[in-house]
């Protein structure tokens, strides 16, 4: 009997979970997860580490997810950092999902460099730790890759595998997802960010991903998303003063109640033109 309430309960976890494919992070979401050549902040820890290499300046980024699909018990949280050095840009943080009975958390560490001024590569390690009550405790170490190339500033090509190396958590197949993504994001003007991915869990179908972001006004930027494999659509808005990035992101399911998230970015510099900023940072002409 234990056994059969074991895998009921892993299986409703992940397989609501799968359901977002998420990264951390309201903006990501806002964008429908299409920011594999994006990864522009903090939070491309959890998404594409090579991005990481773009930023020049230190951040803290703090997320947050109260209910998925209505449900508290789906409640998701993290917290990175990112500080760059000369020899490249370090980042770090945790993520927790789920609730006493079925607890996920998950400690990331990753490093990203700049290569001939155009080629980002990251590598990123993970400690992921599973709690089930009266089931015990499991842990999985996994590795995460991802580049970026700058054709021009204002086209990018990105590519990212997480957990290559297909770790899981003790005898249990699959229990951690082995992802594939590849995709685009352009520029046709300063003030609009057009992505394009498609990404490829390798226990589910092929998911089409794509984001615009408008920045109406200097401290605005309005943000639309559709993914398919599940269909769902996504939006938000980001608000950015100075040192501080405040992102709000909303995304929709078939049958199950709307999902909010919100992320706080906090940058040792003005980073109310990101953009901008990391084409000067990178000698991008």
């Amino acid at each position: 009997m234990r056994q059969i309430e074991l895998f009921f309960l892993v299986l409703f976890f992940n397989s609501i979970f799968i359901y977002a494919q998420i990264n951390y992070g309201a903006k990501e979401i806002a964008l429908g997860n299409s920011d594999v050549a994006l990864s522009d902040n903090v939070m491309a820890l959890f998404g594409n580490p090579a991005g990481s290499a773009q930023i020049d300046w230190s951040e803290l980024s703090a997320y947050y997810a109260p209910s998925y699909f209505g449900v508290k018990e789906l409640a998701t949280g993290s917290a990175a950092a990112l500080v760059p050095f000369s020899f490249g840009v370090v980042s770090g943080g945790f993520s927790t999902y789920g609730f006493d009975l079925y607890r996920e958390t998950t400690v990331s560490v990753s490093f990203s460099r700049i290569f001939f001024h155009r080629v980002l590569l990251g590598l990123g390690i993970s400690y992921r730790h599973l709690k089930i009550a009266r089931y015990g405790n499991a842990g999985s170490l996994l590795l995460n890759f991802g580049c970026m190339f700058y054709l021009f500033k204002q086209v990018r090509f990105g590519f990212v595998v997480k957990n290559f190396t297909r770790s899981t958590y003790g005898n249990y197949q699959n229990q951690i997802p082995t992802i594939i993504s590849i995709g685009t994001s352009v520029n046709p003007i300063d003030e609009i960010t057009l992505n394009a991915a498609i990404c490829k869990d390798l226990e589910y179908p092929l998911s089409a991903r794509f984001g615009l972001e408008y920045g109406i006004f200097r401290n605005i930027d309005l943000r639309f998303g559709y993914r398919t494999e599940p269909n769902a659509y996504t939006g938000g808005i980001g608000l950015k003063y100075k040192y501080f990035e405040l992102d709000y992101a909303v995304f929709t399911h078939e049958d199950l109640p709307l999902s909010h998230q919100v992320s706080l970015i906090i940058a040792l510099t003005d980073i109310s033109r990101r953009r901008k900023m990391i084409d000067i940072g990178m000698d991008l002409k």
